[in-house]
């Protein structure tokens, strides 16, 4: 359990987080039809800030970000 109480969750041999967090992957799943995106991306991780000094880098993890013909698209936490 995370601390939000949400179960993980396997789907085609992905561990999800949550059960929302897997339905939203089939949703995304059954419309990519290329027009809109055409590669989804599972927890990608971005450099908000870069380390410097004795500081560590800032980053983010969302749960999902959508890709067409190699540009970022859109980035979604569920």
């Amino acid at each position: 359990m995370s601390k939000y109480n949400a179960k993980k969750v396997e789907y085609k041999g992905i561990v999800f987080d949550s059960k929302v967090e897997c339905e939203y992957y089939q949703y995304l799943e059954s419309n990519m039809n290329g027009t809109n995106y055409d590669h989804i991306e599972i927890q990608p991780k971005f450099e908000l800030q870069p380390k410097f000094g004795k500081q560590r880098p800032i980053t983010y993890i969302a749960d999902f970000s959508l890709w067409k013909e190699g540009k970022l698209v859109e980035v979604i936490d569920v």
